[in-house]
C-alpha cells in the first residue's frame, strides 16, 4: 500500500528523476511534471497528498503555480525547494501558503521527513474537520428531536 501520492514539479530532469526514485523507493506513489502548467493539469486530474515543487521554473514559476494550487485546494500541502534559498524566497513561499521550504538537492532524510510530516499533518487536519462536521450534524439532529 502506498504511503501517499506525491506530485513532483521541477524543470530539471535530474532532480525530477532523483526525487521520484527516492520517494518511490520509500513507498510513495509518484507523479512527475516538468512545468507549472502540466502540474496544474495533473493537480486537477489526480489530487496528490503533497506537492514537492521547485521555485524557479520557466513559463510559470513555482510561486505562481503554488498560488494557483492553493486557489484550487488550499488543504493540499506544498513543499517548495530551491538551490537559491534566500530569506526573501523563503518568506515569499511561506506567504503564498507553502508548507515548508527545502534547499536543493538537500538532505535525503530531511526530504523524506518533511514529506512524511506534511502528509500526516494534512490527514490529521482532515480527520479533525470531518469529526467536527459529524459532531455538528449530531447536534443539529438532537436539536430537531427536541
Amino acid at each position: 500500500m502506498s504511503k501517499g501520492k506525491v506530485l513532483i514539479v521541477d524543470d530539471d530532469e535530474v532532480c525530477r528523476l532523483y526525487f521520484g526514485d527516492l520517494l518511490s523507493r520509500e513507498g510513495y506513489s509518484v507523479n512527475i511534471c516538468d512545468d507549472g502548467l502540466q502540474a496544474i493539469q495533473r493537480f486537477n486530474m489526480d489530487r496528490p497528498d503533497v506537492v514537492l515543487m521547485d521555485v524557479r521554473m520557466p513559463n510559470i514559476s513555482g510561486n505562481k503555480t503554488l498560488k494557483m494550487m492553493k486557489d484550487i485546494d488550499c488543504k493540499v500541502p506544498v513543499v517548495m525547494m530551491s538551490a537559491y534559498t534566500t530569506v526573501d524566497v523563503v518568506v515569499n513561499c511561506m506567504k503564498l501558503g507553502a508548507e515548508n521550504m527545502l534547499k536543493k538537492p538537500g538532505d535525503i532524510e530531511k526530504v523524506i521527513r518533511v514529506i512524511d510530516n506534511a502528509i500526516k499533518n494534512s490527514r490529521i487536519e482532515s480527520a479533525q474537520a470531518n469529526g467536527e462536521e459529524i459532531m455538528n450534524n449530531i447536534c443539529k439532529e438532537e436539536e430537531k428531536e427536541k
